[in-house]
């Protein structure tokens, strides 16, 4: 037996008798599906396609968002970080590894999102009804609670790379992303078991935040993934370290960035929770033009600017640690962080050996 629905729809889904009278507007090429669906799956190519070179390389494709050069690194810039230019860093599963799961729902959702988009509009119809209508819920309700987390983790790990020149722990960044990943899968498969419901307002499904149960949760889960975002840049921007303009902008337009991108899902539960219909007005036509927005915005910010100067911060922290050796100063890795040093110089293996 069903618990927490409140739709008489006999489709189990809110407003869900109007997916058979569904059709394709004319427009639906440009938007959403040539922007920013198309342009945002090519944008993630790219950013893939940075990441893997980096890799295998130690190279980059695309123009640094801090203060690096874009040259390929020498086999010695490849062994270890010699300065704070992105492109001399040794690629670093401790920046990468954020990232990664961060795009893995942004990609997830594009690929999902596009796909269904040209089978719609082609067809100029909602092609599959009710069971298409129902996997369209999960993997948007999927997308709303690991986007919005994973967003504000890569942002607080940022952070704190670029504030203190050294990594987190891999593993508990590891774990506590596969773990968002798991609860937003199970958060939002919760209709499919019998719990709560999803909603049709227009031309597409979700989980229905018009209904206490949904709306409690994305609350909850928004209010705790931007307080993350705020405090994270806060510390930043009052740091007393050496952190650049540039990234104290960057971490200040992520903030305000997030804000405004979630906006329409807040203002939907506003909108019902003071008695109105959102279902009946834009709001979720403005949600969905600013969630695809995500998919091309997020990797470039999150992926691309924050990744760079993450890696430059790392640089910088190894640039300080040799710095120290040479001067025969106390070195720990307490000190600096776990900066891996594939080959450091006699001193440093020195005092770390010690």
């Amino acid at each position: 037996m069903p618990y927490l629905v409140t739709t008489t729809d006999p489709t189990g889904i809110a407003r869900g008798s109007n997916i058979a009278k569904y059709t394709s507007y004319d427009l639906a090429w440009l938007a959403p599906i040539l922007y920013p669906l198309t342009i945002a799956v090519v944008a993630q190519c790219v950013i893939y396609s940075d990441l893997i070179i980096h890799r295998l390389r130690g190279t980059r494709c695309l123009p640094s968002c801090g203060s690096g050069s874009c040259r390929k690194a020498s086999s010695d810039e490849k062994a270890v970080r010699t300065s704070g230019r992105y492109s001399d860093v040794v690629p670093s599963a401790d920046v990468e590894l954020p990232v990664l799961l961060m795009m893995a729902s942004e990609t997830i959702f594009a690929i999902c999102c596009t796909i269904q988009c040209y089978i719609n509009f082609g067809s100029r119809a909602f092609v599959g009804l009710v069971p298409a209508c129902s996997f369209q819920g999960f993997y948007s309700g999927y997308y709303l609670f690991s986007a919005t987390s994973l967003a504000a983790l890569t942002a607080a790990v940022g952070a704190r790379v670029i504030v203190n020149k050294s990594p987190p722990s891999r593993l508990v960044v590891g774990v506590t992303g596969i773990v968002l990943h798991g609860v937003s899968g199970l958060l939002a498969a919760l209709p499919l078991l019998g719990v709560g419901q999803y909603r049709f307002p227009r031309d597409y499904c979700m989980p229905d935040i018009e209904t206490p149960f949904f709306a409690g949760i994305f609350w909850t889960w928004w209010t705790v993934s931007s307080l993350t975002i705020v405090v994270a840049t806060g510390l930043l921007l009052r740091s007393d370290r050496a952190v650049s303009l540039r990234a104290k902008l960057l971490l200040g337009f992520i903030a305000v960035y997030f804000t405004v991108a979630w906006s329409p899902a807040v203002l939907i539960g506003i909108d019902w929770a003071t008695g109105g219909t959102p279902s009946e007005g834009g709001l979720y036509g403005f949600l969905a033009i600013f969630l695809h927005s995500n998919q091309l915005v997020v990797p470039v910010l999150w992926a691309g600017c924050l990744r760079s100067h993450m890696y430059e911060a790392l640089a910088s922290g190894d640039a300080n640690l040799r710095k120290a050796a040479g001067d025969g100063e106390d070195v720990s890795l307490e000190a600096y962080g776990r900066l891996p040093l594939p080959s450091t110089p006699s001193t440093v293996a020195a005092h770390v050996e010690a």
